[in-house]
């Protein structure tokens, strides 16, 4: 599953098709209450998924909170390659549009990125949309590297802060892409989800933002461990834009706003995700 720490426990913003959490029964939008009768409030990063790992065949018991009533769930544990970048091609008149979907920034999703990315432009893609609605961020590294596909090392990619000083972070390649580019956002858009469409906003002439305000999480955290077993998490920096504005608590707001309609809640498809269907109107409108 993918999960967002808020309010003092993970809340799941999606669950990967055929895992052992769908299998298990676990559901979008659940609140991760207890992990094998061990209270999961104030748990972060590390200290919740060394709590769900295991060994394969293993079991672990997890309890979600779910509309204020509580659910207990046996998941296996399997081994799983997580597939956290996925891609399509959207072919609409004379257009061939590619669309690539980061669920998440992990320790894979250059990697993965970057072999869809020539896929598509092997297909002799003329525009790309990069879908980051609701991705949590993760690794900055990762989405350094992304965003190192597209810019120069001249380029500032964002900005870090700490009490003494404030370091900018350049591209590492002088490779770039000038072909139309829409990121497309929304409210659980967070933390790295934020970095590359600010990035995008402040650095790439054809590009457009649509959706929604991102989350607004602009700070960098570390988590330390006690002896007595418990941990805290501490924020040890800021990030910035790479004109360096700060999106805390603010998000960052598209440039072109489209509510999500009921017909995609109702029928998730490539079809019914209006948001989708203007972004690739603005690559149309700019052809």
């Amino acid at each position: 599953v993918v999960v967002m720490y808020e309010n003092e426990y993970n809340k799941i913003i999606d669950v990967n098709v055929g895992g052992p959490a769908e299998k298990a029964g676990l559901q979008k939008d659940d609140i991760i209450y207890r992990i094998d009768d061990v209270d999961a409030k104030g748990l972060y990063g590390n200290k919740l998924t060394d709590l769900v790992r295991g060994e394969e065949g293993t079991e672990v018991k997890i309890t979600v909170k779910r509309n204020d009533e509580e659910f207990d769930y046996i998941v296996k544990r399997e081994r799983i390659e997580v597939e956290c970048v996925t891609s399509n091609t959207i072919e609409d008149d004379d257009n061939k549009i590619g669309y690539i979907k980061i669920d998440n920034f992990s320790a894979v999703s250059y990697k993965q990125f970057e072999k869809e990315l020539k896929g598509l432009e092997k297909k002799k893609i003329d525009s790309l949309i990069i879908d980051v609605r609701n991705n949590p961020g993760g690794h900055l590294d990762q989405v350094s590297k992304i965003l190192s596909l597209f810019f120069d090392k001249k380029t500032v990619l964002y900005q870090i802060q700490t009490k003494k000083k404030t370091t900018k972070v350049y591209s590492n390649s002088n490779v770039t892409r000038k072909y139309k580019v829409v990121v497309l956002t929304n409210g659980s858009s967070a933390s790295a989800a934020e970095v590359l469409a600010a990035c995008f906003r402040d650095n790439y002439k054809n590009s457009v933002i649509v959706g929604l305000k991102t989350y607004g999480k602009g700070t960098v955290q570390k988590s330390q461990s006690l002896s007595s077993g418990t941990s805290f998490k501490y924020t040890t920096e800021k990030w910035l834009t790479p004109k360096g504005k700060w999106l805390n608590r603010e998000g960052l707001v598209p440039d072109v706003i489209v509510e999500l309609n009921e017909d995609y809640t109702n029928n998730p498809s490539f079809e019914n995700d209006n948001q989708l269907q203007v972004a690739v109107n603005k690559i149309k409108e700019s052809n």
